[in-house]
This record gives C-alpha cells, structure tokens and sequence, in this order.
C-alpha cells in the first residue's frame, strides 16, 4: 500500500505515516517501484504477512512494552545518578559550612 492509502483508512497524518512505515523495519519494508508508477509503496515483510492478526498486535504490545521500560529505565538511571552526585557533596560542604548557611550574622 501507498503510505496516502493507509493514511486516509486510517485517518493519521501522512507525514506520520511515512515516519512510522520508516521506522519499524520489523513490519514493512519497501517495495520497489515499478517502472510505470512513481511511487513507492510497503508491504508487510514476509515473517509478519504469515502470522495471524492477533499475533501481530501482540507483537507491536510487546515491543512497545520494551520501549517503554527502555525510557523509563533510562530515565531512572539519569535520576538516580544525579541524587548520588548531590549525596556525594553533602559531605564536601563540611558541618561549618552548612552551620553558616543557616545561621544569620548578628
């Protein structure tokens, strides 16, 4: 199918369309052109076209099931590392230091 022709079935933008066909490798893939047309179309790539339809939508529940937990754990990890790195200099500043934060000169 042309990516316009899965655009208006589906009722997402085109420009979505031809990001997300480009994107997942592990679904379509690009079928040649053939001389008389001037547009390129995708086709489901062989391992998914003989699988059943609720294998697929498992499949795509998957991987962005790892996605997800790939984000957030990246996330995590970034949060985790800044918590120690503030943990770590509590103890530079020194116990004069922090008395001096706190009290007002007189």
């Amino acid at each position: 199918m042309h990516p316009s022709e899965i655009s208006r079935e589906t009722s997402i933008h085109m420009m979505s369309v031809v990001r997300i066909l480009k994107n997942t490798p592990e679904l379509f893939f690009k079928v040649p052109s053939v001389p008389g047309r001037e547009f390129t179309g995708y086709a489901l790539t062989t391992s998914m076209y003989a699988r059943e339809e609720d294998d697929i939508v498992k499949f795509v529940e998957r991987r962005a099931m790892l996605e997800n937990f790939l984000y957030w754990g990246v996330l995590s990890a970034i949060f985790v590392a800044f918590i120690y790195a503030i943990l770590t200099m509590v103890p530079a500043l020194g116990e004069t230091d922090i008395n001096t934060l706190f009290t007002t000169p007189r």
